[in-house]
């Protein structure tokens, strides 16, 4: 059988990715791989080495998202004052965004801990937006490869 790709399943997702381009910001990628990292520690179907390779490479993604977003925080509050907003403002409506995807990470006709394709599909439009090492905290061939042994525990059940 061959090897799944990462890539490859989501390739014709392609120009999908581009359309949800603010799905792959710093910020929103970290949430997605800090919920998907929760999820793979509790979802019975990963286990043993396969779990914790995944759950470091989430981590370690998250990790380097949250950096790059927090760098960019200081042009937000320089853009946001051209509306009037303070920094206490943008940081809670950061804040309130944030809440609203970590409650949106799951329909309601999701498992609470169970790792699903549509998960998966978030963190493949992370990957198209984040094309440099720097971005994942380690290798991004690491990064995707780790990634892709969840595909066939998450088609399998």
């Amino acid at each position: 059988m061959k090897r799944l790709s990462l890539l490859a399943i989501f390739a014709v997702t392609l120009g999908a990715a581009s359309a949800h381009a603010a799905d792959a910001k710093p910020g929103n990628c970290a949430v997605w791989a800090e919920e998907s990292s929760k999820t793979v520690a509790t979802d019975a179907r990963f286990e043993g080495e396969t779990k914790t390779s995944i759950v470091a490479a989430l981590d370690s993604f998250a990790k380097a998202q949250r950096s790059l977003m927090e760098s960019q925080m200081e042009q937000a509050y320089k853009d946001a004052a051209a509306f009037g907003w303070d920094k206490a403002k943008v940081d809670a409506m950061t804040a309130q965004s944030e809440e609203a995807m970590r409650k949106g990470f799951r329909t309601s006709t999701m498992a609470p801990n169970k790792l699903y394709m549509d998960h998966l599909m978030k963190l493949n439009g992370c990957i198209q937006a984040n094309p440099n090492d720097s971005q994942y905290g380690m290798p991004r061939a690491d990064f995707i490869a780790a990634l892709e042994k969840s595909i066939p525990i998450v088609r399998g059940g």
